[in-house]
């Protein structure tokens, strides 16, 4: 996992191929959960604020709509993480921040993808420790 991300981030950085900045956000979160399993839950939501950031550029910056679902999937997984972490409090923010986005774009677009996308989402938030 480490050389996918270091070959991902030098293609993104030195050959400015921006392309696969979704591929290296996808990496990001894989290895932030095989960190979590070891119990880092500081490296592992460091990873996932890594994999949000370059999610969130792709979304907003770059118009790019579709990859909505897979940014709150990844916001999921790190509400996730600060509720196994202890910190219930700024997971039960994101959750409402989630809930808030996905009910405001399904509302916009009516997209069938994000409406059972939130049924699952409600469903995993629901059972956060």
């Amino acid at each position: 996992v480490n050389r996918a991300i270091t070959i991902r981030e030098r293609l993104l950085h030195r050959d400015r191929r921006s392309d696969i900045s979704n591929d290296l956000a996808r990496v990001y979160a894989n290895k932030a959960e095989f960190v979590e399993d070891t119990g880092d839950f500081g490296q592992a939501i460091e990873l996932l604020d890594k994999a949000i950031r370059i999610r969130e550029f792709l979304v907003v910056h770059d118009k790019r709509p579709e990859l909505l679902g897979d940014l709150l999937v990844v916001r999921v997984t790190r509400a996730r993480v600060l509720a196994a972490s202890g910190r219930k409090d700024a997971a039960e923010t994101d959750a409402h921040e989630i809930m808030a986005l996905l009910n405001a774009e399904i509302e916009k677009t009516g997209r069938a993808d994000l409406v059972r996308l939130r049924e699952k989402v409600s469903e995993q938030l629901r059972e956060l420790p």
